[in-house]
């Protein structure tokens, strides 16, 4: 095993068995997360490029890839559509 993995080696042996069933089930599930995330096909969509500039302004403003922007915002329309 790699040098740098040793010391978690160690570490891995002093946990309990809860611990680690606990561990491996969040384990599972981030690697489950990145092949949903995998899963995700490009789009090619057009926008304004006016519209492009809020975008990318909003997603500045909030810390975020314009990606993470504009599936959000749609998520979020999606949710006030189906409650109306």
């Amino acid at each position: 095993m790699a040098k740098k993995y040793r010391k978690y080696e160690q570490l891995l042996k002093d946990w309990t068995p809860e611990r680690r069933a606990r561990v491996k089930a969040e384990v599972d599930a981030t690697i489950k997360e990145l092949r949903d995330r995998e899963a995700n096909k490009p789009t090619i969509i057009r926008i304004d490029p006016d519209l492009l500039k809020r975008i990318d302004g909003g997603a500045w403003r909030l810390g975020i890839s314009r990606d993470a922007f504009i599936a959000s915002s749609a998520a979020e329309k999606l949710e006030r559509m189906k409650k109306e």
